[in-house]
């Protein structure tokens, strides 16, 4: 055996799932349950009545979006690596209850973004992204999902 270090030059995680293209692995199983985030809440995040400020669920809605991305494609430059990006198109919330300070809040990803604390439902958010071609005549315009990046998706979306 050779004493040289192996390298992975593939900047993505390894392999659990079906290869839908040659720029990346997906890691989301066939029969995908939702996605789902978790983060504490911090102090910042709460306002003078003690309770999370509205906007924060918005912030949390993009940290899950882009988690999902991670887990289903890898780092953000593999969806770059197409030539895309994704842009918010429409975003709405409602909200249920509050959340405070250190709490553990469950963010489950789905067409709607479904905030839990332990069971209880503190709020449903909507976000509508779409892609933008990065790289064409008319940059940042929208376009269609790449097709292997749609295939990738789907799994998870058709759980939901």
């Amino acid at each position: 055996p050779s004493s040289e270090p192996v390298t992975n030059q593939d900047p993505r995680p390894p392999a659990g799932g079906p290869v839908v293209s040659a720029r990346f692995t997906s890691v989301t199983p066939p029969a995908a349950a939702p996605f789902v985030h978790r983060l504490r809440v911090r102090y910042v995040e709460c306002d003078m009545q003690g309770h999370v400020f509205n906007s924060h669920f918005y912030t949390w809605m993009d940290v899950a979006h882009t988690e999902w991305i991670r887990e289903v494609l890898g780092p953000i430059e593999v969806l770059h690596s197409f030539g895309v990006d994704v842009v918010v198109a429409e975003s709405s919330a409602r909200y249920f209850a509050s959340a405070r300070f250190d709490q553990e809040i469950d963010i489950e990803m789905t067409t709607v973004h479904t905030f839990r604390h332990d069971d209880e439902l503190l709020a449903e958010g909507r976000i509508r992204h779409v892609c933008v071609d990065t790289s064409g005549p008319a940059p940042w315009t929208k376009t269609p999902w790449p097709d292997d990046v749609r295939a990738a998706f789907s799994p998870a979306l058709d759980a939901g």
